[in-house]
């Protein structure tokens, strides 16, 4: 697999994992390269991307299931996609240090926290960053 090829895939699989079909590219790419440059993932990555390519050849009828019945049950595959949706939705990734109850949550980047998913999902803005005028919080909120 060329490392273009592996970036595309790991855009596809993560708006797959997301559930957002409109994630961006750039972004994506700079995810990618997060967990392909870290030699703890790297084998995992590769194992992840393989996997998700089989199933998109496969063309099955409901790629969400080939994913949980043939990434997710795999605990290597599931834990990779958990650290991926993890980034996506909330901009940090789990560092283990001393084994696998001892995970704490390392921010990547504070553009990554403003960019996570989280926001859009619960249709809101992370504190501190609003796009609105000053005061907009004394106004009732439009339907």
């Amino acid at each position: 697999m060329s490392p273009g090829n592996q970036q595309e895939l790991f855009f596809e699989l993560s708006k797959n994992l997301c559930g957002f079909d409109d994630l961006s590219h750039g972004l994506s790419n700079v995810y990618y390269s997060i967990f392909a440059s870290n030699q703890t993932t790297q084998a995992d990555l590769q194992l992840l991307l393989t996997g998700y390519e089989k199933i998109v050849n496969d063309n099955p009828k409901d790629i969400i299931n080939a994913i949980q019945t043939k990434i997710l049950s795999e605990e290597n595959l599931r834990n990779l996609a958990l650290s991926i949706i993890k980034l996506w939705y909330l901009g940090v990734i789990p560092i283990v240090a001393g084994g696998p109850t001892d995970t704490t949550l390392e921010l990547q980047g504070y553009n990554f926290y403003y960019e996570a998913l989280v926001w859009r999902a619960a249709k809101a803005h992370p504190p501190g960053l609003s796009k609105a005028f000053y005061g907009h919080w004394s106004y009732k909120p439009e339907s």
